[in-house]
């Protein structure tokens, strides 16, 4: 996993993962999956009336796979972030869950509010880091 990757783990979720190996392939290639998926050509985007291609090259169903894999594995996150014997580490997660339970925001934060600003945090996060460290490794040569 880059740096990038790291530290948006670190400050988003408390854990780093290049300790754990396990965690690391897994969370890897869910987010390299869903990369990949995100900027895939689906037909439904541009034609809509040919959406059904879409359903026959069997990309929704990818996607849709990922988008639950993704969405177990940060509930799992949440899940380890509600244990009480855990020692608080105060990251970003952390306090998403905070705001959850004093609901003092004018928004009323569900748990699918923040497994998607954690999906943002992290997939939106690493990319752009990596496409400005290579635009500019690109813009030097």
């Amino acid at each position: 996993m880059s740096l990038a990757s790291n530290l948006i783990c670190r400050v988003a979720f408390g854990r780093r993962y290049d300790d754990e190996e396990f965690e690391k392939k897994r969370f890897e290639r869910l987010v390299m999956e869903a990369q990949a998926l995100m900027v895939g050509f689906y037909f439904s985007d541009y034609f809509p009336l040919l959406g059904w291609l879409d359903k026959f090259t069997k990309k929704s169903d990818r996607l849709e796979k990922n988008c639950k894999e993704l969405d177990l594995f940060y509930q799992e996150l949440i899940d380890h972030h509600l244990n009480p014997s855990r020692p608080k580490e105060n990251d970003i997660l952390d306090l998403l869950l905070i705001l959850k339970d004093q609901n003092s925001s004018s928004i009323n934060l569900t748990w699918d509010h923040i497994k998607a600003l954690l999906m943002d945090l992290f997939v939106a996060g690493t990319d752009t880091v990596a496409a400005s460290i290579s635009s500019k490794s690109f813009i030097k040569s």
